[in-house]
């Protein structure tokens, strides 16, 4: 036990340690615009390091763009005042500005970029973004993209847009607060078209309610003083946003929409990624001297143009594109082509493309079987991931696993003579962590945050000083000990156990749903273990100072055990996903999904993974296995 003075000293320091946690923080005056200011700078530099990643993962594997062209759509009333016409680059012999230069002279500086599936739109969005923030005064709001598929219209747009800025970029709450107040963050919204569900042919639905309802908070953004609306950047299909009311459209906006690509941007376009000119002579000449033939219609949009140039990049003989006079034949051709062409533009990497296929065949059908419990009906969320199948086969390999562990522990702590009152233990976490497994719910991922330490208040830290001040010393009295040495040992064990368990519960927070898919079953993977360690120790120094060593290694292991599997329940529920899709899916599946990001198959989307497009998706979802 600890001794008398022993524990008037911890008394003292206990109590100098409330007095300086409790007393006021010294108030430190600054002006909020000035903070506004710098913190946009920082925004920026972060924003350009998210957002280029996103860009090159679109652009696929060149770095070459399309230099899309647009035109301005006369509204029935309330429009901005813009040019009549741009384009996404300006060239050296250019007569139409470029995007940013057209943004930049469209007054109010409120834009609806729309266009078909597959024309640009995204690409265009973030093409502006980028040129943006290159070119930003110290002023000027630094533009953040926002999906609005994660947005709930419930949530007043301000709220949304620091919650955009607290989960997607870490952002303490109270500086993404003072951005977003003083008009520092320009919404950069993509996707308005996705926020309701679509007919099965992917036309808009009668209804639109979401879009509608975002609509209506975008007409009524207006500044603090309420005088003018704020700039904004809205992207949208044009059947979507033709298909909603007059009275439902974004006012004191410009709406431009995305033009098909000519024949001598596509030229230009495939020259320039092309590696053997010679081989592509055939085409270029033919688009250069044919401008209205079916190969030039057909190679008319973006998505198409990407297409034909990753399938020819490194071999192949790209006259047969001349062969072809619908549509539907060309992508059938291209898209069968598109995956192996782009493993092996991928370099050493280690996946069949036979397996990609296939992969990507059981993801995509785990979209179309899973719409309405994902985040969207093309979007993939690793956590969220559940086996095809009976739910209830999910719970019960889910229940078989987490109870086997506890099935070694009771066989190993019965040869080694444990009590029966340490096996009871045993029994009884094992029945808990079971019955969780069954009939428990998934659970919010959660996640220590470390940063709570720089950002809390200072009377919001007082439990998590506390619990280690008082939590060291009393575990190292209940492990007991005698000798100088195995005090100290104790005492350092305890402060240990203390700490994992302040970590646990004192800095846990729900996962910002803008984080990684990866991160999050990795941060809420490290939960578990912490709070093993941290519950799981606690119950054996405590059990081993009374009991004995075997029953305080039975009880830290039993207690470990169980409040990992608990603590970490979305992690397990992931591992288990994977143990029952192994004959369809790889066991490291995350990591498979970014070298497909890196490849030009997949694409991050915040939270979620997605086929880089719907064309692809439809195609591979159509098509089992590999073209022969």
């Amino acid at each position: 036990m600890l001794s008398l003075d022993r524990a008037l000293a911890i008394l003292g320091l206990l109590t100098t340690v409330g007095l300086w946690l409790m007393r006021a923080p010294k108030q430190v005056e600054a002006d909020d615009a000035e903070l506004a200011v710098v913190h946009a700078r920082t925004l920026a530099r972060i924003v350009v390091e998210e957002e280029g990643l996103i860009r090159r993962q679109l652009l696929g594997n060149d770095v070459q763009p399309i230099n899309l062209r647009f035109l301005l759509q006369r509204p029935p009333s309330r429009g901005a005042t813009a040019l009549l016409a741009g384009q996404a680059h300006a060239g050296e012999e250019a007569t139409l500005p470029d995007i940013t230069a057209y943004y930049r002279a469209t007054t109010p500086s409120r834009l609806v970029i729309t266009g078909a599936a597959g024309s640009g739109k995204t690409t265009l969005s973030l093409e502006l973004l980028l040129a943006l923030i290159a070119g930003r005064g110290e002023n000027d709001p630094v533009p953040v993209r926002i999906p609005l598929i994660e947005w709930n219209t419930s949530v007043p747009l301000r709220s949304m847009l620091i919650h955009r800025l607290i989960d997607a970029y870490k952002w303490p709450a109270a500086s993404a607060a003072n951005l977003v107040e003083h008009g520092m963050v320009l919404p950069v919204l993509d996707g308005l078209d996705e926020m309701d569900a679509t007919r099965p042919d992917g036309t808009p639905g009668p209804a639109a309610l979401q879009m509608r309802a975002a609509l209506e908070q975008l007409n009524s953004f207006q500044d603090r003083d309420g005088l003018r609306l704020l700039p904004l950047i809205l992207t949208c299909r044009t059947a979507h946003y033709d298909a909603l009311r007059h009275t439902d459209t974004l006012i004191d906006a410009a709406r431009i929409s995305l033009a098909p690509v000519d024949a001598p941007t596509a030229a230009a376009y495939l020259g320039a990624c092309a590696r053997d000119p010679r081989r592509w002579e055939p085409v270029l000449h033919h688009l250069r001297t044919q401008p209205s033939s079916h190969c030039a219609r057909l190679l008319s949009t973006p998505w198409r143009l990407c297409l034909a140039a990753t399938v020819y990049h490194r071999s192949g003989d790209p006259a047969e594109l001349l062969t072809y006079t619908s549509a539907s034949g060309l992508d059938e051709f291209l898209l069968s082509r598109y995956i192996p062409a782009s493993a092996q533009s991928a370099g050493s990497h280690g996946y069949p493309p036979e397996q990609i296929h296939r992969w990507l065949h059981h993801l995509a059908m785990h979209v179309a079987r899973n719409y309405g419990t994902q985040t969207s009906r093309d979007h993939l969320v690793l956590h969220l991931l559940r086996p095809p199948g009976p739910r209830v086969l999910f719970r019960a390999v889910d229940a078989i696993l987490s109870l086997l562990p506890f099935t070694l522990l009771f066989g190993a702590a019965r040869a080694a003579g444990a009590p029966s009152s340490t096996t009871g233990f045993v029994i009884g976490a094992a029945i808990i962590s079971v019955m969780a497994a069954v009939i428990g719910q998934p659970s919010t991922p959660a996640r220590i945050d470390l940063g709570l330490l720089a950002t809390r208040g200072r009377r919001q830290l007082v439990p998590f000083i506390l619990v280690i001040l008082i939590g060291g010393p009393f575990l190292a009295a209940l492990g007991g000990g005698t000798g100088h040495s195995a005090k100290h040992l104790g005492l350092a064990l305890g402060y240990v156990c203390a700490l994992a368990y302040a970590l646990t519960f004192t800095l846990t927070v729900d996962t910002p749903r803008a984080v990684r898919s990866r991160a999050v079953i990795h941060d809420d993977a490290v939960l578990g273990i912490t709070a093993a360690v941290g519950l799981g120790t606690m119950m054996g120094v405590g059990v081993a100072g009374t009991d004995g060593i075997l029953s305080g290694i039975v009880y830290f292991l039993a207690t470990a055990l169980g409040a990992g599997l608990l603590r970490g329940s979305t992690a397990r529920r992931y591992t288990v996903f994977l143990l029952c899709s192994s004959r369809w899916l790889p066991f490291r599946l995350g990591r498979f999904l970014d070298w497909a990001c890196t490849a030009g198959l997949m694409r991050h989307s915040g939270p979620a993974y997605q086929f880089r497009h719907n064309e692809l998706q439809t195609w591979i979802t159509a098509h089992p296995e590999p073209a022969t």
